[in-house]
């Protein structure tokens, strides 16, 4: 009898068909919380996600619903009420779910609801439990009356810190008089982990559940996570009292991961640990190898390789291919100096130590060595004088920065040796150059210069012609900060002047700067930025916004109505808005009602009061309302991002925070407030009850 064919969707259905096993396999690294991060002891919680939630691969299909729900309920965070109260109604209406949960850990008290959580999960084997209750979470009775319904193996002990002396309430003073009546019920308790962070005003409560859990009968093993600088002086009494358990068999010192101690903290941390070693009761229990820095292996001296260095032959018979392996070593080497030099005294010594090593380090490294030349404090003049001596050196310098500049003077004299400088940048205590300095570096370096950044120019008196800045065919990226006045006239300026210019950044200027630039061409500008003490600009405005694809611009700029900057930027697609400590964000900077292509707004505020300058929150409060109003009429836009906002971890901490308040507001309107990390707000769980629950659906967030 012939083989019976398989219909076409049979064969689909069969290859998509994976088993169980191999779903497993993939969903696994997804849904599972790594065991130091559950453990881990410090004050911010480290489980404060904006990303998706994890319970979105049980939404994928039936397979995976199927075979992720036992790795999505086998380790159980709770943060908050909401949670506490979610997951005990869902326990409660589904009875196969509970036993899942082997590990759970709960940051607070959470009220009853705890009770029928610990009701429903009998086969927890490791809970963590924290005594940094906060102020109004006071009730404990939940979790007091149900933490003797389960009998774990590993208890994970997070006591308050040594610095929480005034955050300490009556509900964690409570809750530590009631564990040792809990504890003393654990009988499979094998393994307790403590860190040696704790303060020492409930030192007598600290003792008193020691004293239970040592008393214990297959207790094994105790961990301590190394996380602050207490107990690095003496053994604790803690430890004390839990080495006082019979069957205790070690305890391990822990450090969390990627840990660096250095200094005085690495002498102290291996005073301490000698002196555990020398204690006759805890020495013998110690273990450090898990600890950071370990004494025994640290001190130990290291063999001298038997490998040794032989030149490679065929590097020497080619000069060519010798040189640009070489190239790039020195390429990475001045290169992390000029990143390291940032905010620090350069040392040009110390940056030139590898070209004296032989004649041919210093022929294929000096190239490489005066390309980025960045003077610091003092060095100014020595690279004068190295340019005065060798000229030549000039033609390798490309990128010119200086930390700082006491003599403008200097300028001139090192740009005049460069014939390939095409970067100018000063950051830090600069001097304000005079106007000659300009029209010099104009004259000399103009025509390959693509940047120019910080230089800042005393203003001149008289009128001046615009038509210097024809002498930058090349420039890119052009910053200006001067109160020079330019003559208004079309004639003077040229029409061809910055005609590859992308970015312009004015940190200061007088209203003519922005005329003598509105009588230019400037074909491929996208970008301006406007510092927040800036106002005027109309008609540059008005002749180059429709080409522009970023705007930064002051509040008082934006507020103005002859300035017009929404109405002339058609094309923008990102505003961003700049403050200061006299004129604040609020909904005047709405010049117009509507705008088609913007994307995002950033507010960028020059001060760092924050919200508790006066006025700041009620001016907030009054853009977003207006914002929120205005959201039909920007049909683009997704993000408002701003420089002081930061989301909070904590649910007393959400519920403070004016940033949550504004975010889900905004949300509302299908705009995302994003903190000044790039992070934007997500909704946290807010439990409905059944019961109360209507037919109407919430917007998704």
């Amino acid at each position: 009898m012939p083989k019976q064919r398989q219909a076409p969707d049979a064969l689909v259905a069969s290859s998509n068909h994976l088993p169980d096993e191999i779903i497993s396999e993939i969903l696994t690294p997804a849904l599972r919380v790594p065991d130091h991060a559950f453990a881990a002891m410090s004050a911010r919680s480290s489980f404060m996600s904006f990303s998706e939630s994890s319970s979105a691969y049980l939404l994928v299909c039936k397979d995976w619903l199927r075979v992720a729900t036992p790795l999505l309920y086998a380790t159980v965070i709770i943060r908050s009420k909401a949670q506490a109260l979610a997951l005990g109604a869902a326990l409660a209406e589904n009875e196969e779910l509970g036993p899942f949960i082997k590990k759970l850990r709960v940051e607070g008290g959470f009220g009853a609801a705890m009770h029928k959580v610990l009701q429903h999960t009998p086969k927890v084997t490791h809970i963590y439990l924290s005594l940094v209750i906060a102020a109004g979470d006071n009730t404990l009775t939940g979790l007091i009356k149900g933490l003797p319904l389960i009998n774990p193996t590993v208890l994970m002990l997070d006591w308050p810190p040594s610095d929480a002396r005034l955050k300490i309430v009556n509900a964690t003073r409570s809750f530590a008089e009631q564990l040792p009546v809990v504890f003393s019920q654990w009988t499979d308790l094998t393994t307790v982990h403590i860190s040696n962070n704790a303060t020492y005003y409930l030192q007598s409560k600290f003792e008193a559940m020691a004293d239970t859990l040592a008393a214990l009968p297959k207790l094994e093993r105790v961990v301590v996570s190394v996380v602050a600088k207490d107990w690095l002086q003496f053994p604790p009494l803690v430890l004390l009292s839990l080495a006082r358990a019979p069957s205790l068999k070690r305890i391990e010192f822990i450090s969390p991961p990627h840990e660096a101690v250095v200094g005085w903290a690495l002498d102290r941390r291996r005073s301490f640990v000698q002196s555990m070693r020398n204690h006759s009761r805890l020495g013998p229990l110690c273990d450090f190898s898990q600890l950071s820095v370990d004494p025994a292996i640290a001190d130990t001296p290291q063999a001298p390789s038997l490998n040794f260095f032989v030149y490679p032959p065929q590097l020497e018979a080619n000069p060519e291919q010798e040189a640009t392996i070489w190239g790039r070593v020195f390429d990475f080497h001045f290169s992390s100096f000029v990143e390291q030099s940032s905010g620090s005294m350069f040392r040009i010594p110390r940056q030139f130590a590898i070209l004296r090593v032989c004649q041919k380090f210093h022929r294929i490294g000096t190239p490489i060595a005066y390309r980025h030349a960045l003077v610091n404090y003092g060095h100014s003049a020595s690279l004068v004088n190295t340019l005065t001596i060798n000229p030549a050196l000039g033609k390798h310098i490309q990128q010119l920065t200086f930390q700082s500049l006491h003599n403008t003077n200097h300028i001139k004299a090192i740009v005049q040796h460069t014939s390939s400088l095409s970067v100018v940048r000063l950051t830090g205590h600069v001097l304000t150059a005079p106007w000659t300095a300009f029209k010099n570096l104009a004259e000399t370096a103009g025509t390959t210069l693509t940047t120019l950044e910080g230089l800042k120019i005393g203003k001149q008196s008289g009128q001046l012609s615009p038509s210097v800045f024809a002498s930058f065919p090349a420039m890119r990226k052009f910053s200006w900060d001067s109160r020079c006045i330019f003559k208004a006239d079309r004639k003077t300026a040229s029409l061809s002047a910055f005609s590859n210019l992308v970015e312009l950044v004015v940190n200061g200027c007088d209203g003519s700067f922005f005329t003598a630039l509105s009588h230019m061409d400037l074909p491929c500008l996208r970008s301006v930025d406007c510092a927040s003490t800036i106002s005027g600009g109309g008609s540059f405005f008005e002749k180059h916004g429709s080409k522009l694809e970023e705007v930064t611009v002051s509040c008082t700029q934006l507020a103005e109505k002859r300035t017009a900057v929404l109405e002339s930027c058609s094309a923008i697609t990102r505003l961003g808005i700049r403050s200061d400590e006299k004129v604040y964000v609020s909904s005047k900077v709405f010049s117009v009602a509507s705008h088609d292509t913007l994307k995002r707004i950033d507010i960028l505020p020059t001060v760092g009061h924050g919200l508790k300058r006066p006025g700041v929150t009620n001016s907030l409060n009054d853009f977003f309302e207006k914002l929120g109003e205005l959201s039909e009429d920007f049909p683009q836009l997704e993000e408002v991002s701003h420089l002081w906002c930061s989301w909070p971890i904590t649910e007393q901490e959400i519920a403070k925070s004016k940033w949550v308040n504004w975010a889900e507001a905004l949300m509302d309107n299908d705009i995302y407030l994003v903190a000044s990390n790039g992070v934007r707000w997500r909704r946290r769980l807010q439990y409905v009850p059944k019961s109360t629950r209507t037919g109407t659906k919430r917007k998704a967030s």
